[in-house]
């Protein structure tokens, strides 16, 4: 019987022994989510006609909470708008997994938010990327004047994603 536990204990004691980039790592070659993954995303403007603003969080349970319009912020918390099945909250996994966002030398990657104040006094409309993933939790801030066209891809791709899991698109 030890026999056959041995292994198992070992790669528990590996895993939890990890680095968090390891654990993401790990996690980023894998098609699953994994079982803490969420991401919240507040758009307040971005020169996309096609990309809507708001505020979307994907919870770990893969509850959508959205809120529409330029006026949100990060402190704005959506009602829930839907419960997304595996495949939707998979796809948008695999959107994150599969972008820009999961590089630790990333330039928005911040330790925290802190809004920056605008010419005119008033504070400077950003987009901002929350996520959490294998125990790793990063946010971004990006200057939506100043996006490279990696990361303007990435945050279009994420917003029609949850746009459209939010019943935005539908007249």
């Amino acid at each position: 019987m030890a026999r056959l536990l041995a292994p198992a204990i070992a790669a528990l004691v590996g895993a939890c022994a990890a680095t968090p980039e390891a654990r993401l790592a790990a996690a980023r070659e894998a098609d699953e989510p994994p079982p803490d993954f969420s991401i919240a995303l507040t758009i307040p403007t971005v020169p996309d006609p096609n990309v809507k603003p708001g505020r979307y969080i994907l919870q770990p349970d893969w509850v959508l909470r959205v809120t529409p319009g330029a006026a949100v912020a990060e402190t704005t918390y959506p009602a829930l708008t839907r419960q997304l099945t595996h495949a939707q909250a998979e796809r948008v996994w695999w959107d994150v997994r599969d972008s820009v966002l999961l590089e630790p030398d990333h330039p928005g990657r911040v330790g925290a938010y802190v809004p920056v104040p605008a010419e005119d006094g008033t504070i400077k409309p950003m987009v901002l990327v929350s996520y959490t993933a294998a125990g790793v939790r990063r946010t971004y801030v990006l200057d939506p004047a100043a996006l490279s066209a990696e990361d303007r891809a990435v945050l279009k791709r994420l917003a029609l994603r949850l746009s459209a899991l939010a019943w935005l698109d539908t007249p």
